[in-house]
């Protein structure tokens, strides 16, 4: 009998252990978890930031908030389309063009940095370009048809066939 009563005994002390690890390991889990997630939010709180200057016409710190978010995560998408916003607005299109190559490469059906893409190279006068990203853009959401139609950075394209072709 006093066999079964250290066996019980030590069943008791390797089932807590386990219960110790299963703890561990899932506090461990939690940690992790809550680590990504306060990156996310990192990210997020910078790029709303971004966004909110941006519209103060604060560019120049619209452009750092968007380039922390960018150190935080490099393959935001939506950071490096709206740093590329920033750039076009600022006449810097060939920075804006790199920004809205990396916003796609990392994000290939992000209508918007198409359409943005289109409107930096109708602003260079790169018309095939302009006209190659806005079909896609278009591909991927209808709604830039309205978009292009009124849409100041395609003056300089307007006329051509292409254009009218993809618009109307």
């Amino acid at each position: 009998m006093e066999w079964k009563a250290k066996y019980r005994k030590n069943l008791k002390k390797r089932i807590a252990l386990r219960i110790a690890y299963i703890t561990a390991a899932g506090l461990v889990l939690a940690i992790a978890v809550a680590i990504l997630n306060w990156g996310r939010i990192k990210i997020a709180i910078h790029n709303k930031k971004g966004a909110d200057y941006y519209h103060k016409g604060m560019y120049n710190e619209a452009m750092a908030e968007f380039q922390k978010a960018i150190m935080i995560k490099l393959d935001y998408a939506e950071a490096h389309n709206n740093l590329g916003v920033i750039y076009r607005t600022k006449g810097l299109y060939d920075n804006a063009i790199d920004e809205f190559h990396r916003a796609i490469r990392f994000k290939p059906q992000f209508a918007i940095a198409y359409y943005n893409l289109a409107r930096a190279y109708a602003q260079k006068n790169e018309k095939q370009k302009s006209i190659e990203s806005l079909k896609q853009a278009i591909h991927l959401n209808r709604k830039f048809i309205d978009f292009a139609s009124n849409e100041k950075a395609f003056e300089n394209i307007r006329d051509s066939v292409e254009f009218r072709e993809l618009i109307y």
